[in-house]
């Protein structure tokens, strides 16, 4: 339907969303259709808190914030594991291929670990299930946008219902608003899920994706932050190419009723090639725009596991919902970048495009990577009309940067976090809260001293 009753986002349980001490908003799948959404920047941007326009159009990422800070690079998740972004390298979220949206607004590294104060999206895949079902749209727009979408799955024949795929695809061409920039993709996600009996589910997550977009999708501001209508970019040199793919799985095992262990994994890989051209100033008549070039080649590489044990247990009249987890994360990026000089533009004509623009030479790599290891606790109290949600989590962080001639460095971080929620149940679908949570971030690199 179009409201959810239930977020695991908030607590790693399925927890109703009204006994939940932390604002959270579910876009449902069925939002997603009746809004015919095209990216996760439209699926959000009905959700209380969030700006998901900061950078006007700007079909390369998805950039948006939450409560005033950016969520961009810390606070996306998919299906639970933290999405990593580094760089100019961020994966990028088909909206056909989600199940739901959620954004938690607020701290909350005591379960999750690093993040943005403002809270999270949690993006959920589509799964397989085990009704048959099919569907097939295809859709076009302004700028030659044509594009096709398909979505298929049931029950596996012949495996007594215990096997169960779905395979999810998109094909996108279409230009843009800005001279000679696409907007194109290829997307492809098959899933299945393996029930050999009703305590045991294990479910096979993928997904490749493709994009070709603008390298340069900015106007020249003037000096004093004055706007203008001059396209920064240039047919001519401006291409943005992304590769990316994920595997991953999610199992789960009930050992008793009140017993679960869950375990969650992906595996990520994005490369990126950028190339651009920008302008640096205008000249003193105002007839030319001085421009450069840039040429960057992105790899990032991306590990994420999670393991929690859930358990419900009384102790007198309070009703226990446990959940223990440790979680790890881990990146690998390397950038070469290239930067050159590139024509003036004629202001007069906006002679797009009709100048030939070299690709500049790239420089020596240089790499980056990082590691997070955290370990939770978390218990929710139910007596009588109080609810009670205590959590703590402790961090360990450790990030190393070198480059091809051996320079290296270090930094490591510890934190610990937590959230204090008390609800009280006034009326049925009426819980007033108050709740206390912290957050961490490490602040990467050095400054300019060192």
């Amino acid at each position: 339907g179009s409201t959810a009753k239930i977020s695991p986002t908030a607590t790693k349980t399925n927890t109703p969303l009204i006994e939940t001490p932390q604002s959270v908003t579910v876009i449902t799948r069925e939002q997603l259709n009746d809004r015919n959404v095209q990216t996760i920047n439209e699926a959000i941007g009905y959700a209380a808190g969030v700006n998901s326009n900061v950078f006007g159009f700007d079909p390369r990422y998805d950039a948006f914030y939450v409560r005033g800070f950016d969520l961009t690079y810390n606070g996306i998740f998919r299906d639970g594991l933290r999405q990593l972004g580094s760089g100019l390298t961020l994966p990028r979220i088909e909206p056909y291929g989600v199940e739901a949206a959620t954004i938690l607004r607020g701290p909350s590294s005591g379960l999750y670990g690093l993040g943005s104060p403002g809270g999270i999206l949690d993006v959920t895949t589509k799964r397989p299930t085990f009704t048959p079902f099919g569907d097939v749209q295809f859709q076009a727009g302004n700028y030659d946008r044509f594009q096709g979408n398909f979505d298929i799955g049931g029950p596996v024949e012949g495996s007594d219902g215990t096997l169960a795929y779905r395979v999810t695809g998109v094909k996108r061409q279409s230009d843009t608003f800005l001279p000679g920039s696409p907007d194109d993709r290829s997307y492809i996600a098959p899933a299945f899920t393996w029930k050999p009996s009703a305590d045991t589910t294990f479910t096979f997550l993928s997904e490749y994706q493709e994009n070709k977009l603008p390298g340069n999708a900015s106007f020249y501001n003037a000096p004093g932050f004055q706007i203008t209508n001059i396209y920064s970019g240039d047919p001519a040199l401006n291409d943005f190419k992304s590769q990316q793919y994920r595997i991953g799985y999610a199992f789960e095992h009930k050992f008793s009723p009140d017993l679960v262990f869950r375990q969650n994994f992906r595996y990520y890989n994005n490369d990126t090639s950028y190339t651009y051209t920008g302008i640096d100033g205008i000249s003193d008549d105002g007839t030319t725009a001085i421009r450069s070039a840039a040429f960057l080649k992105q790899t990032l590489s991306q590990v994420t596991l999670d393991n929690q044990i859930e358990a419900h247990i009384n102790t007198g009249p309070i009703q226990h919902t446990l959940l223990a987890g440790i979680d790890y994360a881990h990146y690998d990026f390397s950038t070469r970048s290239g930067f050159g000089v590139a024509p003036d533009l004629n202001l007069l004509t906006r002679n797009y495009g009709s100048q030939f623009i070299a690709t500049p030479a790239l420089g020596p790599l240089s790499y980056q990577n990082q590691d997070q290891v955290g370990l939770y606790l978390q218990d929710q109290l139910k007596f009588d009309r109080f609810i009670l949600t205590l959590s703590g989590r402790q961090d360990f962080v450790f990030q190393g940067n070198r480059d091809e001639v051996g320079t290296s460095s270090q930094q490591n971080d510890t934190a610990f976090t937590g959230r204090v929620g008390l609800g009280y149940i006034l009326a049925p679908g009426l819980v007033p809260y108050a709740s206390y949570a912290t957050n961490f971030t490490p602040q990467l690199g050095v400054d300019a001293n060192g």
